[in-house]
């Protein structure tokens, strides 16, 4: 589905589309996939038949069964094609824990104490059953998002044993694991819950001081998990400490006894540590850039305000209350090109919003007059030389045939989504029309009809396929040439759809999040990736990407107002101009204020070319266009990693 490299990947039944592999070890791909008729996410794990015979399959499916909790990723059930066998699993779609602390991503310190409490948890279920894990590490810890935070799931029990299992091991070799978090004992071959617990204690000073407490080769490790003490820095509140140091003793009779125990110890010490820290700061440092700013290159006064502004790599459209300025961006590194007007266009309404095309542009425009009217603008790229373009009555319900019959679509209503292919081969609309009519002439009643969505082409403006009824959509984003995704999001329930569709109709699938979307911008040249914000926790950004399904929540300084994407990956700002750049995974590039004025206000961002930048801001009724050169300031990051 979507794009999707068919020759690379394993064939399942109908019962399962997949979207992706997400993972590749030693024994086994984990692959991504939707359950086609209940849109729940599943990952599929394709097990080495070569590295992982009938028996040890049979033996993991039986470990796997056996374990039924929240905080253990849970086996549905096992699905058999052509080209193998895969176990389906629970999918998580944040990704590892280990990917989370490498991300820079800022986690208080009460969340990175939630993760351990989860994997604790989930160990005193799985040791209660005789299940001893022996390779607990971040890289097999995944977590689900939650609209609080994260919820951390114990993955992978491949190397697993049963108490009873004495010496055994799935190589043949005593010693199997991860050395960096192996107890002592282990690299004899020996197993106990205790082992499980040295490693969540590795784990936990990892994530309060951003290191582990021994580093090396393997054969470093091995010397000095078995001889060398574990000193926990002073900057771990004390009874931290004392957990860490009691976990992390030699001897396993010296450590917890079990996971309740070191449970208990850990929930005690996060009811203090609420108390004694509460602004729950941060004990490893970030690995953002330090702060910058980009250089001027140029600015330009205006008579009036800028409220929107939309650059491509030829084309920067600006548009007033009254005009749209549609000027030729020069390939060279000229900023006087600012200053040479190209065309202006006079408006019958202010613009919504301007959707780029190959060639040309869509306006949107805010409806005038009592009742909702035509704001659907074609424009070519020489628009030069058409006067202000006048719309049919709403009854007709088509768009202005502005150049050569380009386009004839069904007109949008004030409620509506629109969304236009990468390559503007075909245009997408969903909406709500309301039908009017008179009874005896004496009144007049108003009758929602049901939202619909529907596939144009754009050349000729003929439908690609009948309308397809559904809830009108929050967002609507075209994803390649085949398939668009339509955004459905619920307050209420705290809940996000997404229903993919094709370019020739009809609904394809969907996939359910636990999360309640407010606003997603899609990125220009990566349609597969997303940028939104959690109202409830506006200062919180989700980086998605759909191919397969991964989602990251990014910590924000400020609360942003304006989201564009650019060739780096997003922009985003306040009216106040704080600003913020993320790559396309929402790390930190730079953020910087920009050195606006007194009560002058930020109106509109736009990125032009791969490092530039161009702002409006107002005061009073009067603007000013800054074009922004923010090269060395990605160099920086790069440079830092």
């Amino acid at each position: 589905m979507i794009g999707l490299d068919y020759a690379k990947r394993p064939k399942t039944q109908s019962q399962y589309r997949l979207l992706g592999l997400v993972g590749q070890g030693q024994f086994a791909r984990v692959w991504c996939a939707v359950h086609r008729q209940t849109g729940e996410l599943v990952a599929l794990k394709d097990l080495d038949k070569r590295r992982f015979p009938t028996n040890l399959f049979l033996r993991e499916l039986r470990l796997l069964s056996s374990l039924r909790h929240p905080n253990i990723v849970s086996f549905h059930t096992l699905e058999y094609t052509p080209t193998g066998r895969y176990l389906v699993l629970d999918y998580c779609e944040s990704g590892t824990l280990r990917e989370l602390m490498e991300s820079g991503t800022p986690i208080s310190l009460t969340q990175r104490l939630k993760l351990v409490e989860d994997i604790l948890q989930g160990l005193a279920y799985a040791h209660e059953r005789q299940v001893i894990h022996c390779d607990l590490k971040p890289e097999n810890i995944l977590l689900n998002l939650t609209k609080d935070g994260w919820v951390a799931r114990i993955a992978d029990f491949g190397i697993a044993r049963l108490s009873q299992e004495s010496g055994y091991s799935i190589t043949g070799l005593g010693a199997t694991g991860s050395p960096a978090y192996m107890a002592p004992e282990r690299f004899y071959g020996q197993s106990s819950p205790a082992a499980d617990l040295y490693a969540v204690g590795v784990i936990l000073y990892e994530l309060l001081l951003g290191d582990r407490p021994f580093s090396g080769m393997p054969e470093q490790l091995m010397v000095a998990h078995l001889n060398q003490s574990v000193i926990v820095p002073e900057q771990a509140p004390f009874l931290l400490r004392s957990i860490i140091q009691t976990a992390l003793q030699k001897l396993p009779k010296h450590r917890y006894q079990n996971a309740n125990a070191m449970l208990e110890a850990l929930q005690l010490a996060m009811q203090v540590v609420g108390i004694t820290h509460r602004q729950a700061g941060m004990l490893a440092e970030s690995k953002a850039p330090p702060p910058a700013t980009p250089v001027v290159q140029h600015q330009e006064s205006l008579p009036a305000t800028v409220h929107l502004l939309k650059g491509t790599s030829q084309q920067l459209y600006q548009a007033t209350t009254s005009h749209l300025l549609s000027q030729t961006i020069p390939p060279s590194d000229d900023s006087g090109w600012l200053l040479r007007q190209q065309w202006q266009i006079p408006l019958p309404s202010p613009v919504v919003e301007v959707i780029p095309r190959p060639q040309g542009c869509f306006l949107k425009l805010q409806p005038t007059g009592d009742r909702s009217q035509p704001f659907l603008y074609c424009l070519p790229p020489n628009a030069q030389a058409i006067p202000a373009l006048q719309l049919p009555e709403p009854d007709l319900e088509v768009l202005a045939n502005v150049w050569q019959a380009f386009a004839r679509l069904p007109l949008p209503t004030e409620k509506h989504a629109l969304t236009i292919a990468p390559g503007g081969e075909w245009i997408a609309i969903a909406q709500r029309l309301t039908v009017i009519w008179d009874l005896n002439k004496a009144q007049t009643n108003w009758h929602y009809r049901p939202a619909t969505l529907q596939v144009f082409q754009a050349k000729t403006g003929q439908p690609l396929h009948a309308p397809v009824s559904c809830s009108l959509p929050d967002h609507l984003f075209a994803l390649d040439q085949r398939y668009g995704v339509a955004i459905f999001s619920s307050s209420k329930i705290q809940t996000t759809i997404l229903r993919f569709f094709t370019r020739r109709g009809g609904f394809i699938g969907h996939i359910n999040l636990p999360i309640h979307l407010q606003r997603v911008v899609s990125h220009a040249a990566h349609p597969y990736q997303l940028l939104a914000i959690e109202p409830q926790e506006p200062a919180v950004g989700l980086c998605l990407n759909l191919k397969p399904l991964q989602i990251r929540r990014i910590s924000l300084d400020f609360v942003p107002t304006y989201l564009e994407s650019a060739a780096w990956g997003y922009m985003l700002a306040n009216p106040e101009g704080h600003m913020l750049l993320l790559d396309l995974q929402g790390r930190q590039l730079g953020q910087f204020q920009l050195p606006l004025p007194p009560h002058q206000q930020v109106r509109a961002i736009s990125p032009l070319g791969t490092s530039s930048f161009m702002v409006s801001t107002s005061l009073g009724v009067r603007g000013q266009l800054s074009l922004y050169d923010c090269r060395e300031l990605l160099q920086q990051a790069n440079a830092l990693g």
